[in-house]
């Protein structure tokens, strides 16, 4: 036996084994007619088979369900998808390091520094705010936030120690937008037939209960008119369109394919109904613009646009009314809206305007402005906010304020982390954005450029997105820490590029010329 193939030896062995007792503990589990437990065992094995085939490129099934945050009650766990994936993802990636099948040695910069940093302070942070369970009758409940950033910390781990070769790497807005638009099309069979909800919920929880509960007349439910679900396939498409293509033919009718899919992009968030989703493909479409053609692309664009957008503001009320969720994202423009919707929209900026003047005014809802509360709530606020939920009253701003939901990023970071946390998240997404954008200047005149940019665009985006447009600390810093994981597997994945160039290109040369030899007088 040759110790250099020890780990292959040992995979059969291990592989021989488990089989064995694998197909002893099935024939116990159908004899006892514990078909469900049967059908989950081979569910989990399926998948691990399916992770360890693809083996370093299994990195791939975290983008994939990245978006994918609702559970499988068939599973006894209380994890989302986003969640188990990474947990398998990550076990079988200590087993492949184990077996010395991925020997990449992660490279440390000045993203890992800093988002150690926030990781470090984020300890500190749960040392003076401990939680627990509320079964325990612990003094503070609800870290979920914690564990979230803990799963998020280990697809870091991974997709810091791994790359794709550009044939891969191409495929990366189609795994991303798989996610999405899995989860988008539940959300959509959910809401226009809301009778499948409690057959679908069985088995995924991530959908559309809206339409559903407003029937039951004892919650005194409305629609909210605005449809999440949608955003997570829109703006994917829309995305990905601006990094494939010049963004300057994709509002051309010319190019009728480019222009097609782009606009059902554009439907899908405008019927969103969320000014932020119309503001993100905006500022998508400038981003992807200026890298590839400069400031003049945006200057042609300006006198295409502005055209069409008058069009479309003279004649609603006049020769056509837009649906209500698209009159909402658009009632920031000048224009014949119709009343109910900009009294929707407006409302709700001067209700969210209200929350902050109240978090940062008063005591009442954050205890220590500089360091932060933490995660989690006091055994009071949970009572108080169960309340408000049971008596249909949970959309009011006490609700709200007691959950840190105030739709503001920079508040929502004083409530849990602080003044300081704040200053340190914000150091670094604006690391991150820096980051993404050197690496697709250095993808640019290389097969990876598009799919970089695609992957780019948010973290990039994502600084004045969080400040000025909408964040949640709880929910964006798990996506920030997995967002710089990604931009480590970029930065591999080019890296290794060049090294391949530079192993090829000595033997592209052409050989040596002989020196001629010199003829004697």
């Amino acid at each position: 036996m040759k110790l250099e193939r020890l780990h292959e030896y040992l995979a059969v062995f291990v592989a021989t084994t488990g089989g064995m007792l694998l197909a002893v503990y099935a024939g116990r589990l159908s004899g006892g007619g514990q078909t469900g437990t049967l059908a989950m065992v081979l569910t989990v094995l399926i998948i691990g088979f399916l992770l360890f085939t693809v083996k370093t490129r299994i990195w791939m099934f975290i983008p994939m369900t990245w978006m994918m945050t609702g559970e499988i009650p068939v599973l006894p766990l209380p994890f989302s998808v986003r969640n188990v994936v990474i947990f398998a993802v990550f076990g079988v990636t200590l087993t492949l390091m184990a077996l010395k099948l991925v020997r990449r040695k992660p490279k440390y910069d000045w993203l890992d520094l800093i988002l150690f940093l926030n990781l470090l302070y984020l300890v500190t942070v749960y040392v003076r705010n401990p939680v627990g369970a509320q079964a325990f009758n612990s003094e503070r409940i609800g870290g979920r936030p914690y564990f979230e950033a803990a799963v998020a910390t280990m697809a870091y781990l991974v997709l810091n120690r791994s790359s794709a070769p550009p044939r891969n790497f191409r495929w990366l807005p189609i795994v991303v937008t798989l996610g999405g638009f899995l989860q988008s099309s539940l959300s959509v069979v959910t809401y226009f037939f809301p009778a499948t909800v409690p057959f679908i919920a069985q088995f995924y929880t991530g959908i559309t209960t809206e339409t559903y509960v407003t029937q039951d007349i004892r919650r005194m439910g409305q629609e909210s008119q605005r449809h999440a679900h949608l955003v997570y396939l829109g703006r994917p498409i829309t995305d990905a369109m601006v990094a494939y293509f010049r963004p300057l033919t994709l509002i051309n009718p010319f190019y009728i394919v480019r222009f097609l899919a782009y606009a059902l992009g554009g439907v899908l968030l405008l019927l969103s109904g969320f000014r932020s989703a119309i503001i993100g493909m905006v500022f998508g479409y400038v981003i992807a613009s200026y890298i590839k053609h400069g400031v003049s692309d945006l200057i042609k664009t300006t006198f295409i646009v502005f055209p069409i957008a008058t069009f479309v503001i003279l004649g609603q009320g006049t020769l056509y009314d837009l649906p209500h969720p698209v009159q909402r994202a658009l009632s920031f423009l000048p224009g014949n809206w119709d009343e109910r919707a900009v009294r929707d929209a407006e409302g709700s900026t001067k209700w969210r305007v209200e929350m902050w003047k109240y978090m940062l005014s008063e005591s009442k809802y954050i205890d220590n402005k500089l360091l932060g509360d933490g995660f989690g709530f006091s055994q009071n606020e949970m009572a108080l906010m169960q309340h408000l939920t049971l008596s249909s009253t949970a959309e009011s701003q006490e609700w709200y304020m007691l959950t840190g939901a105030v739709h503001s990023g920079p508040i929502s970071a004083i409530r849990y982390v602080g003044y300081v946390g704040l200053a340190l998240y914000t150091w670094f997404l604006i690391v991150a954005a820096r980051t993404a954008y050197r690496l697709v200047r250095k993808a640019q005149n290389t097969e990876c450029f598009c799919p970089a940019l695609f992957m780019c665009i948010p973290i990039i985006f994502e600084p004045f997105y969080y400040w000025v447009i909408f964040g949640a600390y709880d929910s964006s810093l798990p996506t920030a820490i997995y967002s710089a994981g990604l931009l480590k597997m970029l930065s591999n994945s080019l890296d290794d590029r060049e090294k391949e160039l530079e192993r090829v290109a000595p033997s592209r040369r052409l050989p040596a010329q002989p020196r001629p030899v010199p003829i004697p007088a």
